[in-house]
This record gives C-alpha cells, structure tokens and sequence, in this order.
C-alpha cells in the first residue's frame, strides 16, 4: 500500500510515518515544516532516507491531483494545536485548520480509488453537560480552533457526497508520545507535566477529582493503520477514546 501523509513532520504525522513504514508500506510524507506547527525534519530524522519528502505547503504542490492519484490512501494530519495563538491570530489558524484540507479537497477525482483519513479532534464537541460523547454528541465549539476544526470536518462530509469519496474522521483527545513539542509556549496538560519533571521541579496539581481522556501516540498510529487497511464508503465519523486518567 501506498500512503499519502500530509503534515508527516509534526507529532502525529510522524508517528505515523514511522508506523506505516514499520509494516512495509511505502510512504510519500509532505510537510512545509511551519512555523509553531510542531512540524521538524528532526522527527523524520531515522526514516528520511525511506520516504519520499516533500517540503512544501500544500498550497505549493504542482500538479496535486496526479500526487493523489498515485497513492492508495491521504491521511490528512495538517494543522496546528495551539488554542490560545489561534485566538490571537485567527487567520493563520484558518490557513492551516481550514485551508489546506479545502486545497486538498478540491484536487481530489470526481470517485477517487483512494481512500482519505481526516484527523479531527474532540474538542469539536466542546464540553457536554453529562460528559458523555458518542459520534452524534452535538458539537458546539468554545474557542478559533475548534470552530476550524469543525469546518475541515464539515467540508470532508460536502466533498465526500460530492466527490464519492471514501473518508473516516477521526476525533481524538489529547495525545502525548515521541516528538510531543514540549517547549514552546502553550504546551497543553501532558507537556507542562514533562517540563516540569524534566526540570526536576514539584508537578502541582490545582483541582480536585478531575478526569483528562489522554491517548499514546503510538497507539493512535496503529488505529489510523487499522482503519486504513479496512473497507469504509462515503463519509463515517469514529471517536477515538485513550484512556480517562485522573488528574487530582
């Protein structure tokens, strides 16, 4: 099998290019490696020399639609995660949470062979008064970025009728692992506690009696390669569940 992962430098992406090429598939990884995306040569430093890199933006791509028809699956990893920057800068939020999947979209064949993966998030669904989610759980945005994430999420249901196109969207927690971007400025629950231990400094805690649903990396990898290898039609929606780890 032949894998197309954009935003193959970043933390998911890269991940999952190791995974994929862990089972002996081929795998095309193209990243523009931008700024504050957590996207860096570094992670794709031992697998380099057995991918087929592309350093470009997707907007940057020549002739896309032959890119997508010489492979068997699109994992589309693009994006960002930093909730509190993309407050303050919405626009470059739009580039990367929604532009760049509608790029990729309108390349796509009217009834593609291939097969597209689309990594969404849970905090599409925002903060449910009874804590449970389930695929049609409501999503009611708080914040840019999950209003972006709903949008990616929306045009792949448009594209996917349109088009006849065969896509799963996965919604998953927060994820931690190999090439997590710990030292930047929002670093999110998981990386503050690494920092901190790796400081060797005291972890406080504030709260009480709180739940985060956490997911390792590597095991997030190897679902999206179960679920590529499976039949799938038209648009579906699977939540990705890790683990529910109590904070306090």
């Amino acid at each position: 099998m032949k894998v197309l992962i954009l935003g193959a430098a970043g933390f998911v992406g890269s991940n999952l290019t190791n995974k994929f090429l862990n089972y002996g598939h081929d795998v095309v990884a193209l990243d523009g490696l931008l700024d504050q995306t957590g996207g860096s040569i570094k992670n794709l430093h031992d697998v380099i020399d057995h991918v087929d890199f592309i350093d470009k933006r997707i907007e940057d791509v020549k002739n896309l639609p032959l890119l997508i028809r010489s492979v068997d699956i699109v994992i589309d990893c693009m994006g960002w995660t930093l909730h509190y920057e993309a407050i303050l800068d919405p626009l470059y939020d739009f580039e990367l949470n929604v532009k760049s999947h509608l790029v990729l979209l309108q390349a796509v064949a009217d009834n593609p062979s291939q097969k597209f993966i689309y990594l969404g998030s849970r905090v599409q669904y925002g903060n449910p008064k009874n804590g449970v989610i389930t695929e049609e759980t409501s999503m009611k945005p708080e914040d840019i970025q999950a209003i972006h994430k709903i949008t990616g999420d929306y045009y792949y249901s448009f594209f996917s009728k349109l088009k006849n196109m065969d896509t799963v969207s996965l919604r998953f927690p927060n994820c931690y692992g190999k090439n997590q971007p710990i030292f930047r400025e929002e670093t999110g629950l998981i990386s503050s506690f690494i920092i901190e231990a790796l400081k060797d400094k005291e972890i406080i805690i504030y709260g009480n009696g709180r739940k985060r649903n956490i997911i390792f990396v590597d095991d997030l990898a190897e679902i999206i390669v179960r679920i590529s290898k499976k039949d799938f039609k038209r648009f579906n929606v699977f939540n990705v569940s890790g683990n529910s780890i109590l904070i306090h």
